[in-house]
């Protein structure tokens, strides 16, 4: 499904060139445009101890009222909502059960999303295209519902609630949330923990076995140490079904932070185990397909890693989804953070966009993770991560009528566009914005949008795309119920001109900038006519002392015709076309001009000294003469300056790794993050003559290389390509800021584009406590590790860790990177490096510790030779 009719107009999906507008045609009046109403089956989730809200939910059903449950995260409120429409629908109820996860839902995509789980909405006729509801129409089909409806994971206000709740007069609603949003008219409940006895009979159950008699008073005290949170429960009964932990010493845990339970059964994990919960954990708690987690985690046996991580109550999985609590991820991400790879992640989803259909549940599902992982990609700044994320998920979000959330993900893009300076997309992302916008009623800025959008294109000689933004633009302009005027397109000529002049305007910037990159073609550049009606271009500037200039008259206004620049050169008067730019090569054609009415021919020029005499100015009807003239007064042109762009590029950061940042042989895959970021970079000839590209160099950081390159030797010009491309490959050799310049040009015109990037090691810090000893790990730059798991990006050459004992307590060593007893020490600086330092407490012996050979005979210090802990597992990630 590429179009679908929205009120009067229909709208065409292009990641090429951006969405399309056009105007329905008249539709055939259909009796029944809806179909029944629908109810998808749920598995009834396994319940306990909440039979008053059982009860409670059931009387607001029968009175088509409307209860909020609210509770913090983990008391079960995703089981009691899936376990009362599972129920609805297993005793043959006779209106539809529909259950909604919201998390990031805008009011507009659920009014969409209840329209289509209630009803099937039919075409006219077949072969006509689907129908998307404006808001209005769905409020008025809505109100006709009758259904047990189940929102989860609300985060609407309090007033937008209220207005959901008004559309839906013969509906009862069933709200989870972490607070109160329901208001007046409806029951608000605190869920709260499973009473005492409920939670030791959900132990028992999880255990799969009795409490024995010597555990009955640890599970008692476990129970209350969590408050009866049912997800606590289960993570406890994994972690002693593992053999490796006691209801005993799990409730002492408990009792000093019910917190740490998350760490342990993190602890616990296999190192799949633990990549596949990462991705979870960094998709915001979105419930997602197993292959697409299989995707993004690049585990092969991800079904058995997903089983594991359900029994041990880490991962929630409705439905063949998989997905935690979103209250979870902030957690789970801190101490996960090693087993992440953002680069693999977003090519793994992207990739599983691209190969299954826009269509169906499972594409909806994924997009939450879609969204989830675009907000932290844009977090920490990963633009092109972000424009690939979101390119790759807006034919779902429009298929699957999320137009609101496809709304702030191009807004996303847009932004990444910016920030890399990625003219291109930024002309995409304004063009699809400002589509969208029209569709919202909100026309002055649909229209200030598609401005923008169409001045980047022209000035980027994007034709096609400027065309298309022109047709949009058209239907703003007309409004909802007028009919699009005829579209005027530029004349060629007028935009073959106005690329050289804006290529010559920036190469004379970089002149006066000193060498500094070309802003990209000249995008602040400004029009003095309006797009609709091009103005006139001047008939070309000669640079020798004794050329002619014909400027084309400007609106009907005289105008200056063959003004020499010797001065017995004389000219006349000119009217007709508007103004226009003047040529900048020596002996160069001028641009050609608007038409207009045949002013008076300029009086023809003396002969200069050196060159012939200028060609006579004449205004307005053509503006193209003096195209002779300069030195010599030759036909001859030369070479335009070649346009490289975008003119500057931020890499992602980057991962050193051992050997990289020298040659071909540091651009291998790495263990981690996959292979090196790419960016390609465009060479155009903007100019009418053929030119050879005999210039491609790189030059500065060896992290930099260019890895393709379809530019070399290659002639660019009419009648051929016009533009060829050079990718460039980042792989950094050591931690910090590199900077390289790319060089393309020919017949000694050149253009050039900065580049670039940060390199930087992860380095995973931990602190061990023997026998109660304390003490920290100061990091130099990030204040203080006092836990078993801190995580740096380090990007300074300087960085260090310095071991800091507390009272009563002594330093004993490092594990890990660093070795030896010296307190400051500096690790590797690549790949991922562990660091574990170990304090113990001063002994009351009066000898001090052996050292040089008393310490050699004794042999290592008891444990040092152990693997770090389990958070970390024993392989680099």
């Amino acid at each position: 499904m590429s179009t679908v009719v929205c009120g009067t107009h229909t709208l065409t999906i292009d990641t090429a060139l951006g969405a399309r507008i056009a105007r329905a045609r008249l539709r055939t009046t259909a009796t029944d445009p809806l179909g029944p109403a629908r109810t998808r089956g749920l598995p009834q989730p396994f319940l306990m101890g909440r039979d008053a809200a059982v009860r409670l939910a059931h009387t607001a059903v029968e009175n088509r009222e409307a209860v909020n449950f609210h509770a913090p995260c983990g008391y079960g409120k995703t089981t009691l909502l899936r376990h009362l429409v599972a129920l609805g629908t297993a005793r043959g109820a006779t209106e539809p059960h529909v259950y909604l996860k919201l998390g990031d839902f805008g009011l507009d995509d659920l009014l969409q999303r209840l329209v289509s789980e209630l009803y099937t909405l039919r075409p006219a006729e077949a072969s006509e295209e689907p129908v998307r509801l404006t808001t209005q129409q769905c409020a008025q089909i809505l109100g006709h519902a009758n259904a047990l409806v189940a929102l989860d994971d609300v985060t609407l206000t309090e007033s937008q609630l209220a207005y959901v709740r008004r559309m839906l007069p013969g509906c009862a609603l069933v709200i989870g949330s972490g607070e109160p949003v329901l208001g007046e008219g409806g029951a608000v409940h605190d869920l709260g923990g499973l009473v005492r006895a409920a939670g030791v009979s959900l132990l028992a159950r999880e255990l799969g076995r009795v409490i024995r008699p010597e555990e009955a008073q640890a599970a008692h005290d476990l129970v209350g140490a969590v408050q009866g949170q049912p997800l606590h429960i289960r993570q406890v009964a994994a972690l002693v079904t593992s053999g490796e932990h006691t209801l005993a010493s799990l409730a002492a845990v408990a009792e000093r932070d019910p917190g740490e339970l998350d760490r342990l059964s993190i602890d616990a994990l296999t190192a799949d185990e633990r990549r596949v919960l990462a991705v979870c954990a960094f998709a915001a708690g979105a419930l997602i397909p197993a292959t697409l987690v299989a995707a993004m985690a690049d585990v092969a046996y991800v079904t058995t890693a997903l089983d594991a991580l359900f029994r041990k109550g880490l991962v929630e999985h409705p439905d063949d989804r998989f997905g935690l609590p979103v209250c979870k991820g902030e957690t789970y991400r801190g101490l996960l953070l090693g087993y992440f790879a953002l680069a693999t992640a977003e090519r793994g989803l992207v990739e599983w966009f691209r190969e299954r259909p826009a269509v169906g549940e499972e594409a909806h599902t994924a997009l939450e993770s879609a969204v989830g992982l675009l907000g932290y990609a844009a977090g920490v700044r990963e633009w092109q991560a972000v424009i690939d994320i979101v390119r790759a998920v807006e034919p779902v979000l429009f298929v699957q009528g999320r137009w609101e959330t496809w709304q702030r993900v191009v807004a996303c893009g847009l932004e990444a566009a910016r920030a890399r300076q990625d003219a291109l997309a930024e002309a995409y992302f304004a063009h699809q914005r400002g589509t969208l916008l029209f569709f919202q009623d909100r026309a002055e800025e649909a229209g200030q949008e598609l401005e923008k959008a169409l001045d980047i294109r022209d000035r980027l000689a994007d034709e096609e795309g400027a065309e298309r933004t022109r047709e949009n633009l058209a239907f703003v302009v007309a409004g909802p119920n007028g009919t699009a005027p005829p579209r005027r397109r530029p004349p060629r000529d007028w935009r073959r001109i106005r690329r050289a002049a804006v290529v010559a305007g920036a190469g004379l910037a970089a002149v006066v900038a000193g060498g500094f990159a070309l802003d990209a073609l000249g995008l602040n550049g400004s029009d003095d006519q309006g797009r609709d009606k091009p103005p006139g271009v001047s008939g070309g500037t000669s640079a020798g002392p004794s050329g002619g200039s014909g400027n084309g008259g400007n609106g009907g206004n005289s105008g200056n015709g063959g003004n020499g620049t010797e001065p017995k050169q004389g000219g006349g008067d000119g009217g007709g076309g508007g103004n226009g730019g003047s040529g900048v090569s020596p002996g160069g054609p001028g641009g050609g001009g608007g038409t207009g009415d045949p002013g008076a021919q300029g009086e023809q020029g003396e002969q200069g000294k050196k060159g012939k005499q200028g060609e006579q100015g004449k205004g307005g009807r053509d503006g193209r003469k003096g195209e002779r003239g300069g030195p010599g007064g030759t036909d001859g042109e030369k070479p335009a300056t070649p346009v490289v762009t975008p003119g500057s590029a931020v890499f992602r950061d980057a991962l050193v790794r051992p050997g990289a940042g020298g040659g071909a042989a540091g651009l291998g895959v790495g263990a981690q993050e996959g292979r090196p970021e790419t960016r390609t970079f465009t060479v155009v000839n903007p100019g009418s003559k053929v030119s050879t590209v005999d210039t491609v160099e790189l030059t500065g950081s060896d992290a930099f290389q260019v890895v393709t390159d379809d530019c070399s030797s290659v002639e660019l010009g009419p009648g051929r390509q016009t533009s060829c491309s050079v990718t460039v490959a980042f792989r950094p050799g050591g931690v910090g800021e590199v900077t390289a310049r790319l060089t393309a040009g020919w017949g000694g015109s050149t253009s050039f584009a900065e580049v670039s990037g940060t390199g930087y090691a992860r380095v995973l810090v931990g602190v061990e406590q023997m026998a109660g000893g304390q003490g920290s790990v100061v990091v130099s730059g990030s204040g203080n590790c006092t836990g078993s798991a801190c995580s740096y990006d380090v990007k300074d050459p300087d960085f260090s860790l310095t071991a800091v004992a507390g009272d009563q307590s002594q330093f004993q060593g490092w594990k890990g990177a660093c070795q030896g007893v010296d307190p400051q020490c500096t690790p590797p600086l690549t790949g991922v490096q562990k660091v574990v330092g170990v304090f113990k407490p001063i002994t009351t012996s009066s000898s001090p510790p052996p050292s040089g050979e008393a310490a050699a005979r004794r042999g290592p210090v008891r444990g040092a030779e152990h693997a770090l802990p389990g958070t970390w597992g024993t392989t680099a990630p």
